[in-house]
């Protein structure tokens, strides 16, 4: 499952078995054909997100990526929702069809992702991702994602000074610095946890 956060526009999912890195890798680099590659890329920790092959795919588009921290899945929560989205969705495709052929599973998928992608949402104030995605994306050039890295990358090593600090955490804090300052993001406190101040 691939969405972009803004518009909460959902991609076709990989179907199936759990996918290996490099098949992973391909699907990103065909998403990035097809819609233009993103500046950020988050993604959790597991090891076929994290192949070499997939970090080869981000390193060639100067795709920034941010990893979850380890055991703290509402940091993907967009995602997590998006997940749980597409399988009440398969379920209620699914209902009627107890004996649905497992190669079939790809389509009802991309049928739930399509409907997901058309239905009207609170948080963009009552438009469809479709609608949001292709009217209001931001395009970052290469040079300028690049120039993101670097930036992020200097803060990292600067906060990495500061002792007990893990590197995951500091690129995390220096991308929402980056993200912050650029005006993308507005960071707000809920009160459900602890403040991390920098």
């Amino acid at each position: 499952q691939m969405q972009d956060l803004a518009s909460r526009y959902k991609f076709s999912p990989m179907a199936g078995e759990c996918p290996c890195g490099e098949e992973v890798a391909g699907y990103i680099a065909d998403k990035f054909q097809k819609f233009g590659p993103p500046l950020f890329l988050k993604r959790d920790n597991g090891g076929n997100l994290n192949h070499p092959a997939v970090n080869d795919v981000l390193s060639e588009h100067f795709v920034i990526p941010l990893n979850s921290p380890v055991h703290y899945p509402p940091y993907n929560g967009a995602i997590e929702k998006a997940q749980t989205e597409l399988k009440n969705g398969l379920v209620e495709k699914l209902a009627y069809r107890p004996c649905c052929p497992r190669e079939h599973i790809e389509a009802y998928a991309a049928a739930v992702e399509h409907d997901l992608n058309h239905q009207p949402r609170p948080c963009l104030d009552g438009k469809i991702a479709c609608q949001v995605f292709f009217t209001n994306r931001r395009a970052f050039s290469k040079w300028e994602r690049r120039d993101a890295y670097v930036w992020i990358k200097s803060l990292q090593n600067d906060i990495l000074c500061t002792e007990g600090v893990q590197p995951q955490a500091a690129w995390r804090i220096a991308a929402e610095a980056w993200l912050s300052k650029n005006g993308l993001i507005t960071v707000t406190q809920n009160g459900k946890v602890s403040p991390n101040f920098f």
